[in-house]
């Protein structure tokens, strides 16, 4: 590419560059820096004091491995797993139609037997 422009005559002869020293300024970039590194401090501490690593640590496994996990001696017997809306109004329909109940039916149950 120098050759090609250097044969047509392309090269400029003068330069008019300049060049300014960089220096370290305090400007608005600056202050946004050191907040949002402030903030990402008392994240990390937040995250180290609560029990983050921990939570980490049991993330790490195969999602066989938690099959049998432990909810800590929490009663977990009324809890639905699937949530609120976990079947779609066709299932809904064909389970209503086989005798079972939704999570909806099951909470009404709960508390009037409770």
């Amino acid at each position: 590419v120098e050759l090609a422009f250097g044969l047509a005559q392309l090269v400029p002869t003068t330069r008019n560059a300049r060049v300014d020293t960089a220096s370290v300024s305090w400007n608005y970039t600056t202050f946004l820096n050191i907040a949002f590194l402030l903030l990402a401090v008392a994240l990390v501490a937040r995250f180290l004091r609560t029990g983050g690593m921990a939570m980490m640590k049991m993330m790490s496994g195969d999602p066989d491995d938690t099959a049998g996990h432990d909810h800590g001696g929490h009663d977990m017997s009324d809890h639905d797993h699937l949530g609120p809306g976990a079947l779609s109004q066709p299932d809904h329909e064909d389970h209503a139609a086989h005798g079972h109940t939704s999570a909806h039916d099951r909470s009404d149950h709960r508390r009037l037997e409770g």
